[in-house]
């Protein structure tokens, strides 16, 4: 039985072509509007995920009445722009974009909207909708401090300083800056009333446990956070994949 309707969908930034796919639950009525969850993917990544983990995440939410939508950032995946051009703050216009795309779309309920941030997308959903009405957000393994990152990829990675390469494809001067110096400990006093999953796999080397712990310290003061640890996954969550996308269902199912 197909649970949910499936669409292409091009969204215009700065004269560039974003392209995502959303996913509407099946409904019998025309004029229905759905919550919603817009996935902002991680560094270098797509709309897909490793193991099309966003796609069945989508699934699983269609499938409980909540639409969702996955988009690639410019420079990523389908969207138009070059790689070695983006910035973080033309990630962050790109995910507002896609926000306010959402609150005007005729489906969705503006007032249920959520957000998956994976990685750096984590990082970018922060600084991109702490002002914006978003009613609960779930993050996978999200980067917290760039200082923190470089700390940990020179113990993993010492005397290498290449940072940043995906694909044979590095991010710009400017980009790299920007991402080293990142440290969203004063954005997200701005989600302190918003219900907030964190979700982290305890072999992560990519983005470590640690930037765990500083979500945790900086969300004590907000009593309605989960910290979940997934205990046999890296930074891909292929061998927890069930427990996560389980999890990040029954979160939204709950608080929007």
């Amino acid at each position: 039985m197909l649970l949910e309707d499936r669409q292409w969908l091009t969204i215009l930034n700065n004269g560039q072509k974003i392209f995502a796919v959303a996913h509407f639950p099946k409904s019998t009525s025309p004029n229905q509007k759905h919550p919603c969850v817009i996935f902002c993917h991680g560094y270098g990544g797509n709309k897909i995920g490793r193991h099309r983990l966003y796609v069945l995440e989508a699934e699983r939410l269609a499938a409980i009445g909540i639409a969702s939508v996955r988009f690639d950032f410019r420079g990523c995946g389908d969207s138009e722009g070059d790689f070695g051009d983006i910035t973080i703050k033309e990630l962050i216009s790109d995910a507002q974009i896609v926000h306010d795309f959402c609150q005007k779309h005729p489906s969705i309920d503006s007032n249920r909207i959520g957000v998956i941030g994976i990685s750096l997308g984590g990082a970018v959903s922060i600084l991109s909708f702490g002002n914006s009405h978003i009613k609960a957000i779930a993050l996978w393994a999200p980067l917290a401090s760039g200082k923190l990152w470089r700390e940990d990829w020179n113990i993993i990675h010492p005397g290498l300083s290449s940072y940043l390469q995906v694909g044979g494809k590095t991010a710009n001067k400017d980009f790299i800056a920007h991402f080293l110096n990142l440290n969203i400990e004063q954005e997200i006093n701005n989600f302190n009333n918003v219900p907030l999953l964190h979700l982290h796999g305890l072999k992560d080397s990519n983005v470590t446990i640690k930037h765990r712990d500083l979500y945790r310290k900086w969300r004590q003061s907000a009593s309605n956070s989960q910290f979940i640890e997934l205990t046999n996954s890296d930074h891909d969550f292929f061998e927890d994949a069930d427990l996560l996308l389980t999890t990040t269902t029954n979160w939204f199912s709950k608080t929007l």
